[in-house]
């Protein structure tokens, strides 16, 4: 079956479609396919340009590590699809290696890969980035960045945050990570990092960031904090929080968290759950409440047909029978 998007309205078949002055290209490694525009994402990179959207196919082939050098948007079709029980295109996800992020204005979705480091390899800072909806098996870095949107992912590693100049704007919301937050020591100042409605299985190092609505599921996990940090409505299973400003203390997960099915649907709240409504604000806790809550297997937000059946006959008065089924996710 071909892997075939919707995209703001426009069937993305075997060519690039204009919108907005914009394009989007189809990249496609399957073993045998010959209907997109390419097979690896640096020849689509090449022929791209700033603003230029890649719409990925799932496969069982890596499409390798990648360096990203154009203010481009790159989409997969998510992933866990048969832990979750959900149909996909080509039953794979869109899976790459190591991601280097040179530039600013990038959005990556619905992605399968290793480590991302945000970075211009020099005193320029980056803004604008968005890494949102992707599974992610080993570290993040961030380093001299503004206006960057970490949400909604899978990351079984750590988030580093590596600030030489004061950063603004940071978004760490609505992620699982198997490790924690790792900020830079030197970096004391007051530097605008929102983390909310995080699970954390790590520890984490933070200094005079609010931290809100997460949840810390080792007892065994410091959090090692500066000089005036802001904790509010968190659940740890040790003392590592403070017992005010609505943190819960001591609170076994096994009376949190369902703890049953896929990597990622194991962390739905249970009934009467702790984390329910206790969050500030009236939230849920947690990675599946608050403003930017966890997606199912990172499904990506945009419409996209992953069933088609086409009758390969057919009569002028009856024409060709066509049935597409559609999915679309916010």
């Amino acid at each position: 079956m071909k892997f075939i998007y919707l995209f703001l309205l426009a069937m993305i078949g075997s060519g690039a479609v204009s919108l907005f002055q914009a394009k989007v290209w189809t990249v496609d490694n399957n073993t045998g396919s010959a209907w997109a525009n390419f097979t690896n994402l640096d020849t689509a990179q090449y022929r791209a340009v700033n603003g230029d959207t890649l719409l990925i196919s799932g496969s069982p082939n890596s499409y390798g590590s990648f360096n990203i050098t154009k203010q481009l948007k790159l989409f997969g079709p998510g992933y866990l699809f048969a832990e979750n029980q959900i149909a996909s295109p080509t039953g794979y996800s869109a899976i790459l290696g190591n991601i280097q992020i040179l530039v600013s204005n990038v959005t990556l979705m619905g992605l399968s890969f290793g480590g991302i480091t945000i970075s211009s390899g020099n005193a320029v800072q980056l803004q604008n980035n968005i890494i949102s909806r992707c599974r992610i098996s080993s570290n993040v870095t961030i380093t001299n960045s503004s206006n960057i949107q970490f949400t909604r992912n899978l990351c079984s590693g750590s988030l580093y945050i590596n600030q030489s100049q004061i950063p603004s704007n940071i978004k760490v919301i609505g992620n699982y990570f198997g490790g924690g937050i790792q900020e830079a020591a030197s970096d004391t100042s007051n530097n605008s990092i929102e983390i909310a409605n995080n699970i954390f299985a790590g520890t984490s190092r933070l200094y005079q960031e609010q931290l809100k609505n997460c949840i810390f599921t080792n007892t065994a996990a410091s959090i090692i904090t500066g000089t005036n940090p802001d904790f509010r409505n968190n659940i740890c299973t040790g003392s590592q929080l403070p017992a005010t400003n609505g943190n819960q203390l001591n609170v076994n997960m096994n009376d949190v968290f369902i703890l049953t099915g896929s990597e990622d649907g194991k962390f739905l709240l249970k009934q009467a759950s702790p984390a329910i409504g206790a969050g500030l604000g009236g939230v849920d806790i947690g990675m599946y409440g608050g403003t930017d809550p966890y997606v199912i297997s990172g499904l990506p937000p945009i419409p996209f047909i992953y069933q088609m059946n086409i009758i390969p006959s057919g009569t002028s008065e009856s024409g060709i029978p066509v049935t597409v089924k559609i999915r679309a996710i916010n």
